[in-house]
């Protein structure tokens, strides 16, 4: 069985709110935390987790966060301005930039209790903090099959440790957290570890917040404790690595 046939199991409708997003309407972003979210750490333009769980039509709502990625890159892939980019068999329909006051949380600098109080190396690279709300619809002439009606991504140019503990962690954040993909970057990436005994793994387990599914690129990452890999089904390619789906086994 493959993932998205695994995940699929799970699927649910498209909520009524993201149907009715149109350009230039009502921000819809608490409706967007109340959702099933799926979270992707140190993202870069990866659109892995969309393609297994909105393929699956199981979770319609993604959470990004990079702190080196820049908003114009971002953008620029998302509008398909270079070969390759885009979100295969989807179109833009919104985009709404947010400030801090549009959240019910605080996700940005100095929010994590277990952050380092001085910033890492790789912090003299992070971009300036900025979030944005996306949606997009399916083409038309791709069928259910294809994968959701439509899509959501919250896109954070912030530190992805805090926006853990900031964004899933505190009353009146994303109340849902479904799944998280885990793949660890090295040197090329973030000052702790996203997979086993990472900061991110320390504050779900200070706070008890798990997501119910991990995927996780094992070749250089580990699930968390608590999860085990899901039995016959197969691993999905995504960015250069076989990601494997764990659920989790305890509470």
């Amino acid at each position: 069985m493959n993932m998205v046939e695994a995940l699929s199991q799970h699927a649910q409708a498209c909520p009524d709110w993201l149907r009715a997003v149109t350009p230039g309407g009502p921000l819809p972003l608490r409706e967007f935390l109340k959702e099933r979210t799926v979270f992707y750490p140190g993202c870069g333009l990866d659109g892995h987790p969309m393609k297994v769980f909105g393929g699956a039509h199981a979770a319609h709502c993604f959470v990004y966060a990079d702190y080196w990625m820049k908003r114009d890159d971002v953008v620029a892939a998302i509008d398909g301005c270079r070969p390759g980019t885009g979100v295969r068999g989807y179109r833009p329909v919104a985009r709404f930039d947010l400030c801090p006051q549009d959240f019910p949380v605080r996700w940005g600098p100095g929010v994590s209790r277990f952050a380092p109080r001085e910033k890492p190396w790789t912090y003299q690279k992070a971009v300036k903090p900025y979030a944005f709300l996306q949606v997009w619809e399916r083409l038309p002439e791709m069928g259910p099959s294809w994968g959701a009606d439509r899509l959501a991504m919250l896109m954070l140019g912030a530190d992805a440790h805090a926006v853990y503990e900031g964004l899933f962690c505190q009353p009146g954040g994303a109340t849902q957290l479904y799944g998280m993909l885990l793949q660890d970057h090295g040197f090329g990436g973030d000052y702790d570890s996203f997979g086993r005994d990472g900061l991110s793994a320390r504050i779900a387990e200070h706070y008890r917040v798990f997501p119910e599914w991990q995927l996780v690129a094992d070749a250089n990452t580990c699930a968390w404790d608590g999860y085990a890999p899901v039995q016959n089904v197969e691993p999905s390619h995504g960015s250069g690595h076989d990601r494997f789906l764990h659920q989790r086994i305890r509470p």
